[in-house]
């Protein structure tokens, strides 16, 4: 029993400190409207917090206030994590219809990150080669000078 009880007051003090946390951090935020990114890391964490505490709908409401700083902002996780969140409320709920609709466009989003990241990896890795190859050229062109007017002279 006393295991158990030690166990719930360690949890209740872990909720504490989250909900201190995020209070402060609201706070400070509110300060600086132009901070949409941070409020979106935010918004994520305050739905976190409330779909752990089966708050569905309220996690909800912070989820879509994520979603909806992370596109200003051009938060792609962000937005990724607010969709995640959305979806799986909402199939808590039972709302099937709406959680499918958050899945499969979590899906199609991270999806398009993933392409987009690899074509830019893609990019820097040929830049890097043609780089390569551009300065071998300018040298091997260098050599043939060399030797043309060694041979020559």
């Amino acid at each position: 029993m006393l295991p158990i009880i030690i166990w719930i007051l360690r949890r209740i003090k872990i909720l504490l400190s989250i909900i201190y946390y995020l209070e402060k951090s609201t706070d400070f935020l509110k300060k600086y409207p132009e901070l949409s990114f941070e409020k979106s890391i935010l918004a994520n964490r305050w739905g976190k917090y409330y779909e752990e505490k089966k708050q569905f709908s309220e996690a909800i409401a912070h989820y879509k206030e994520a979603q909806k700083l992370s596109k200003e902002s051009q938060a792609s996780s962000e937005y990724i994590t607010s969709l995640n969140g959305l979806a799986q409320c909402y199939e808590k709920l039972r709302d099937f219809e709406s959680s499918n609709f958050y899945m499969k466009t979590f899906v199609r989003v991270q999806d398009s990150i993933n392409k987009a990241e690899k074509k830019q990896v893609s990019n820097t890795v040929d830049n890097i080669v043609q780089d390569k190859e551009k300065g071998f050229l300018q040298k091997l062109s260098r050599l043939q000078k060399i030797l043309a007017i060694i041979l020559f002279v």
